[in-house]
């Protein structure tokens, strides 16, 4: 991803313009093939670009439009050709070759602070708007490109990074507490605006915030993902037609104009999305690779062997990596695996060599099929939904239709109906986590907010509440590369994808009946036959219990986090053990205080490296 970053001073102090090339400085590694800064009185800011290709409309420094109007940012459109045509309605002079950050400031001069509602991609953005001195800061719906600011009264500063932000402008801003107790409860941060450092936030997705240079502040919301309040009848050749269309828009608007990379598995999503872009990368004359990490423990030689056959089928060079290759967080303490936020993941050194084989092919850009399963969710609420309106012939008629293509009523809802049930998702939360200290438990309301995390979990029971709900949009984080000049692009977060896939009936989401029908003639039937499946058992537990374990990592987590080091390590030793639940998740809690530990580590080197400068 492009990187940018800005100074704006409040009530009449002066930016510094120096500052902000330091801050650019320290993304260089992420975005290392330009950098440009303008200073405008009250604002200094800039950019380092990350090229992904040929395509010279990705890469802009610094743009302005009249006078006054001025714009950075880290930003793909998609439907540039739509985008264009509204432009040119509303008197704008974009074009084809206009590029993607120069679209965005032509759709702010066009549709004033709510433009972004007019947009597709991936986003953030700053623009500086001379005529009102105001600041606009803003991201993509899903926040898939990122962007942190604070605040200290005399300076607003943002970044890319919030790191950057943390430590500019001669701040050693502390890591939150809170956000640490979050981690440590569940391995990842769950709120729009949290980041790990005090006094540092997150630009909200679909929201722009604007600064005014006295410093007032006014975060807007331009865009809110609905269910429909009933779905549109449509018919099962629009249904497959209409879907074959945007999915092909979606992966293609996401590829660069170079080589690429595709995670790989032997499931739909990953193999769909390969199956577009390879033969339209080859029109293009690029090549597509793939890379796809196996786990020999599990036993998942057949993951292995489908997923070499879609390879094969479609003349894709594989590269393939065994997770039980990688000892748990090897390289972990290494400069070049520095993390936006800590990860729960042991083996970060297997994405890095994802990451590396990628540049090493001359790829600067990822496709990968997450989110998928969650773009595929049928609405467990429908069937209950018509029932409750009394719409029973059109209920029969949808349950009929659904059992004649799929043979099953299975993950429609039906048990809602029951008196009783306690909804779709409906679940008991499992015990807290007892490692933690009971002082963090009384400051920070552990308990309230374990139980709030589990009850959001079980709520995001569809498409539209999972891709609503922030602890499932942060996931989005662990795409993180570290320092690496390469950034992932996820298709099933298209937006015109995700409104179509609300309007299907049910019967084409189950078993993501509709991709295996429009994959029909482009993938092996081995794949398409396939039942979904997962790894078989939990291969992080297994490495647990064989692997070593970097205890010296609790050292930091100890002494700056709540963790009650005896109450872990005998935890840990039960795990190890095989006592307690087998769900997957409980082997990332275990991981958790590790991975704080680990990212806590790497804040000290940059200090020091702050430090000396």
């Amino acid at each position: 991803m492009s990187c940018i970053a800005g100074c704006l001073s409040l009530g009449g102090s002066r930016p510094r313009a120096p500052e902000v090339r330091r801050m650019l400085a320290s993304m260089h590694a992420r975005a290392p093939h330009g950098r440009s800064q303008v200073d405008l009185g009250a604002l200094s800011m800039g950019m380092n670009w990350l090229r992904t290709g040929a395509d010279a409309r990705e890469s802009l420094p610094a743009t302005q439009l009249g006078e006054s109007v001025w714009i950075v940012a880290d930003a793909r459109v998609d439907d540039r050709a739509d985008l264009v045509s509204r432009l040119r309605r509303a008197g704008r002079s974009a074009d084809a070759n206009t590029p993607h950050a120069e679209l965005l400031l032509h759709a702010y001069m066009a549709w004033g602070r709510a433009f972004a509602a007019q947009l597709l991609g991936d986003f953030s953005f700053a623009i500086w708007d001379g005529r009102t001195r105001e600041l606009l800061l803003g991201r993509d719906p899903f926040g898939v490109r990122r962007l942190y600011w604070h605040a200290n009264g005399e300076r607003l500063l943002f970044a890319s990074e919030p790191d950057t932000v943390a430590y500019a402008d001669g701040q050693r801003l502390a890591p939150s507490k809170s956000a640490m107790a979050n981690f440590l409860l569940v391995g990842s941060l769950v709120q729009a605006r949290d980041s790990m450092f005090e006094e540092v936030s997150c630009v909200a997705p679909a929201h722009v915030l604007v600064v005014s240079a006295d410093g007032g502040r006014n975060e807007c919301p331009y865009w809110e993902l609905r269910s429909l309040e009933e779905k549109p009848r449509v018919s099962d050749g629009e249904a497959l037609e209409e879907f074959k269309r945007r999915f092909e828009q979606a992966v293609r608007d996401r590829l660069p104009g170079g080589a690429t990379m595709s995670e790989l598995t032997g499931g739909m999503d990953s193999t769909a999305i390969a199956a577009v872009a390879a033969p339209a990368l080859a029109d293009r004359g690029h090549a597509l690779y793939a890379q796809h990490t196996r786990v020999r423990r599990a036993g998942d030689d057949e993951e292995a062997r489908l997923t070499q056959l879609v390879a094969d089928h479609l003349s894709i060079p594989l590269s393939v990596s065994a997770l039980d290759d990688w000892p748990m967080w090897h390289g972990a303490w290494a400069p070049e695996a520095r993390r936006r936020v800590p990860t729960a993941n042991p083996f970060t050194a297997c994405d890095q060599w994802g990451v590396e084989e990628a540049c090493a092919k001359g790829a600067r850009v990822i496709l990968s099929g997450h989110f998928g399963d969650t773009l595929y969710l049928p609405d467990q609420t429908h069937c209950a939904e018509l029932a409750r309106r009394g719409r029973w012939l059109r209920l029969s008629a949808e349950l009929w239709r659904h059992w004649r293509h799929s043979g099953s009523l299975r993950g429609l809802g039906l048990r809602t109906l029951w008196p009783g049930h306690q909804g779709p998702g409906a679940t008991v939360s499992p015990d807290m986590p007892d490692w933690l200290t009971a002082e963090w438990r009384e400051e920070f309301s552990l308990d309230e907010r374990w139980g709030n995390w589990w009850d959001g979990l079980v709520a995001a029971h569809s498409r539209v509440t999972q891709l609503r709900c922030q602890a499932v949009l942060r996931d989005l984080e662990r795409a993180d590369f570290g320092p690496w000049p390469a950034e992932t692009r996820f298709p099933f977060l298209d937006l015109r994808l995700v409104d179509w896939a609300e309007r299907l009936p049910n019967r084409w989401l189950s078993n993501k009946r509709i991709a295996r029908v429009a994959m029909n003639a482009r993938l092996p039937q081995a794949v398409l036959s396939r039942p979904k499946a997962v790894v078989p058992g939990d291969p992080v537990r297994e490495m647990v219990t064989v692997g070593a374990f970097p205890e010296h990592a609790l050292d930091l987590t100890c002494s700056d986090a709540g963790l009650d080091r005896i109450a872990f390590i005998r935890a840990r030793d039960a795990y190890r053990a095989g006592v307690g639940a087998e769900a997957t998740w409980m082997s990332w809690f275990i991981m958790a205080p590790i991975g704080l530990g680990v990212w806590m580590h790497h804040q000290r080197g940059i200090r020091n490296e702050r430090n000396q400068d």
